[in-house]
Parts: C-alpha cells; structure tokens; sequence
C-alpha cells in the first residue's frame, strides 16, 4: 500500500500533536505511596469514597478507577456508589468528612475497617468553557490516603503531581497511576 506525501506528512503531524501532549515520564511513574509498616489489606474491608474536586465527577471517576484497581489485587472493596448510598440514606455527606472522627462514624456505618479518601487538585479554562461549553481541566495534584476506620489514622498516603509545563488532562490515567503506586506499597507490606 503506497503512502503519498501528503498523508505521510499529515500522519507525522497528528502523532507530533499527540506526543506533545504526552507526558515527559509516564503517569504512573510519577505516583508515590507509603504505607505504615505492617498494613495489611488483604483481610479487611476497604471502602472507597469519591476524591474530594471540582467537578465533583473527576474525583468520583479517580475513586472508582483506584477502587477497581486495587479490586483486581484481590482487596475487598465497597464500591463508591454504595458508599454514597448508605451514607445518603443516614444524611451523612461523605464530601465533608475531614477528620478522623469523621472517618471512625462513616466506617461503623459503612461496615469497612479501611476508606480511601483524598483532594484533586485542577486548574479549570474558564475560557475555554464559554468557548465550546466544555469544561477543561488541567491537573495538578491528586491525594490519596487510606484511613484506618478504627483510629481514624492515616495508614497509607498516595500523591501524584503534575511536572511543570506539562498538561495532564485524563482522570482515569491519574487514577491508575495512584493505584500503582498504592498497590506497590502495599505488596512490600503484606501478602494476599
């Protein structure tokens, strides 16, 4: 099959855009976690509660990518859907909880020993939005932590952030980058 000219320079502009876009070192090489020495999640119940953000939607979608990640490692998860149910149905919002206190009630209500919580942190292009009516976000930072729900203890602490000059655009990619980095801390700690 015969490439012309013209496609075969229009081919190398379309993957010069998207490298472009690409980060310089992949997603998932740029997460951390660590993790209380001793951790073991594989005889536990972990809750996951959507990343506090806004939109509200990336943080839900980072929660449940972590969720499904650490799912396939063999974890015991209460989705996030189930976790905003049950605690709708008690008038608890689960956005708010910031302290340990917070974390202890909702893991009674909840029948978890563990919640994943944490903050997404985006730059929005108001411009953008009045332009198309699309909302465009750029990440900077997102947190991770897994609390104890019988202390209220942070046990597990997960942060990826955005090198300078780069755009980071996918809240998928972000979530499995975190669930890398958490579920690497978490097979130096303990066995399935």
């Amino acid at each position: 099959m015969k490439i012309e000219a013209r496609e075969h320079i229009f081919f190398l502009f379309i993957a010069g855009i998207l490298l472009s876009c690409a980060p310089s070192k992949g997603y998932l090489d740029l997460a951390q976690a660590h993790a209380k020495p001793g951790l073991d999640m594989y005889n536990a119940r972990l809750g996951i509660l959507p990343l506090r953000s806004y939109p509200e939607s990336i943080g839900s979608v980072i929660s449940v990518t972590i969720g499904n990640e650490l799912r396939d490692m063999g974890i015991e998860i209460t989705e996030t859907a189930a976790m905003v149910s049950i605690l709708r149905e008690q008038n608890i919002a689960p956005r708010t909880a910031t302290k340990g206190s917070d974390y202890q009630m909702i893991g009674r209500v909840c029948n978890v020993d563990y919640l994943l919580v944490g903050n997404v942190v985006v730059t929005t292009y108001f411009k953008e939005y009045m332009r198309t009516g699309l909302v465009s976000v750029d990440f900077l930072e997102t947190t991770a932590q897994i609390v104890d729900t019988t202390t209220g203890e942070v046990v597990l602490s997960s942060i990826v952030q955005r090198p300078p000059k780069e755009k980071w655009h996918q809240s998928d990619i972000i979530g499995q980058a975190l669930a890398a980095a958490i579920r690497k801390e978490l097979t130096k700690h303990s066995q399935p």
